[in-house]
């Protein structure tokens, strides 16, 4: 859990690739 949010505060950072990044991550939160 933790380790995800800081991935999406880094994401966060980035921008543009935010939005394909974070449907990854929304599916692999889906599974866990």
């Amino acid at each position: 859990m933790i380790v995800i949010l800081l991935v999406l505060s880094s994401i966060d950072l980035v921008g543009a690739e935010s939005d394909d990044v974070s449907k990854i991550i929304f599916k692999e939160g889906q599974f866990n």
